[in-house]
């Protein structure tokens, strides 16, 4: 039974007389239902709106103009919520890159909070439990269910009023330009600009944990990621229900020690189980067996650990030690301030040099502001 009021536009076209109003509005609330946990190439499913308190739901598999909704939109302030991935989403459906944002995730980041969920954060102002019931079901299904709606619907309906009351929090504590350059820095980062050609990466194959592989072995993973995600793409499904990355990494390591096709391996009925997809897996593995050592893939330092140079355990244990000092002073997740990753780049510099931090290790210019004089004071104790 539905709870939430909203209204459905399900096809075959949105009213121009709802785009004009939406071109009217100050703001938008915004939230983005895909199917990317259930098929390889995600997308969007279902769009969810809040226009001066009032819920709209927009069914794109169903409209023939939803891009004209993006159009509308454009130059409003989207108010969203971990809105990462559906920025990500609408850039690559809709070519759509709002010119102005407020995560609300981010604002609550920002003002240190533990919880950052949005079924938190209405729990924590407004009392309220939302369900998360529906949050992994498969949206491109149709019809939709009630319980579906519910939940997209509440996805919107807090986010105006959370919008303030953060706003208002952020504002007391003076730290509402960090907000607003953190969402600047979402829309414009290079990660989000190169998201689209992620899948092209020749990189991507260099799974969590494959750094501890030997040269061989990573010739085998290699080829073994090259083989899940043709099965995946085959299948439409995402690549960890081909096979997930700690498994292709077991099977990596048992094809570089056992000189034996695929279906000797003892899990293979447990995670490749088909025989066609099992022949295709078996060319794989002859492929990476005939590679000449030379065309062996080099070893790398896990993502994240490298800065250009070898890290400088003094300099990385003083920054850490001044980010954490700073954190607990302000109350914020050490990492909103900075990450290992970056301490380590900024660990394998020389010198002190502020634009660097800005404009190749990523920086906030309010976070590189927080932790500038102890850096300062830190590179001239070791000249």
């Amino acid at each position: 039974m539905l709870t939430e009021k909203f209204t459905y536009f399900a096809g075959p076209v949105i009213p121009e007389k709802f785009l004009t109003f939406v071109e009217n509005a100050k703001e938008v609330s915004i939230d983005i239902e895909a199917d990317g946990l259930h098929h390889y190439f995600a997308r969007v499913c279902l769009i969810q709106l809040n226009i001066a308190d009032k819920i709209y739901i927009v069914d794109p598999l169903e409209n023939i103009n939803t891009a004209m909704l993006f159009q509308a939109i454009g130059k409003k302030t989207l108010i969203l919520h971990g809105g990462s991935y559906d920025l990500h989403l609408m850039r690559e459906d809709y070519s759509f890159v709002p010119e102005k944002i407020f995560d609300t995730m981010i604002a609550a980041q920002i003002l240190g909070l533990d919880k950052l969920g949005l079924v938190n954060l209405v729990e924590k102002y407004f009392k309220v439990s939302l369900s998360k019931g529906p949050q992994k079901m498969d949206w491109s299904q149709r019809p939709l269910l009630d319980k579906m709606f519910d939940y997209s619907a509440n996805d919107v309906k807090y986010l105006p009023q959370l919008k303030n009351i953060l706003t208002k929090e952020l504002k007391e504590k003076g730290r509402m330009k960090w907000m607003e350059e953190n969402c600047e820095k979402l829309l414009l980062s290079e990660s989000f600009e190169q998201h689209a050609k992620d899948n092209l990466d020749e990189e991507n194959w260099r799974i969590k944990g494959s750094h501890a592989l030997d040269r061989r072995t990573l010739a085998y993973l290699k080829e073994l990621w090259d083989w899940r995600e043709k099965e995946a793409q085959g299948a439409n499904v995402p690549v960890y229900k081909i096979m997930k990355n700690e498994n292709l990494i077991e099977l990596a390591v048992w094809c570089a020690t056992e000189n034996r096709p695929i279906f000797s391996w003892h899990l293979f009925d447990k995670f490749i189980k088909r025989k066609i997809r099992g022949e295709e897996c078996e060319k794989a593995r002859i492929r990476a067996k005939k590679l000449a050592p030379s065309k062996w893939p080099e070893k790398k330092h896990p993502k994240g650990s490298k800065g250009g140079g070898e890290v400088n355990p003094i300099f990385f244990d003083k920054i850490k030690l001044a980010r954490d000092r700073i954190s607990a002073e302000l109350k914020m997740d050490p990492a909103i301030i900075l990450t290992q990753k970056v301490i380590s780049k900024i660990a394998t510099l020389q010198e002190y040099d502020p634009d660097i931090l800005v404009n190749k290790f990523g920086l906030c210019v309010w976070q590189r502001d927080l932790i500038e004089n102890d850096l300062i004071k830190i590179f001239a104790e070791e000249e």
